[in-house]
């Protein structure tokens, strides 16, 4: 059984992909809006939240913009597992900006690097439907 040759080994990541973008916001929001499945629709299993890719970027970079920007009502939520207190909520900027200096804060205690927004807006789309 053979996988490939040893410079495809040797290549890399980048060598199959290419290399990553170094504007990395645009990056992630042409990921989110413009690759051919983010308006493909998917329900997740734990928590049943019925989404796309653009409609999760939306709800994460620009809230305030409300779901209507994506053709919905409402944000997506929570169907099963959990109660409506402990349900995801829309952040706008300023409460990310709060977020983002409260933990930089804690990370410059520790002699840590500080996180940016795209590192932010990462985590939380992380932690949400797109995991």
């Amino acid at each position: 059984m053979t996988f490939g040759t040893m410079d495809i080994f040797f290549g890399g990541l980048e060598g199959l992909i290419g290399s990553p973008s170094v504007h990395v916001l645009a990056a992630m929001c042409a990921e989110h809006c413009g690759a051919p499945d983010s308006a493909v629709k998917w329900t997740t299993g734990n928590y049943g939240v019925e989404t796309t890719a653009r409609t999760e970027w939306c709800f994460v970079y620009s809230p305030e913009e409300a779901p209507e920007q994506v053709g919905l009502t409402s944000w997506p939520t929570e169907t099963k597992n959990a109660d409506e207190h402990k349900r995801r909520k829309p952040r706008d900027r300023s409460a990310l900006n709060d977020i983002l200096g409260d933990l930089n804060r804690k990370l410059k205690d520790l002699n840590q690097v500080e996180l940016d927004l795209t590192e932010l807006l990462g985590a939380v789309l992380y932690t949400g439907p797109m995991f």
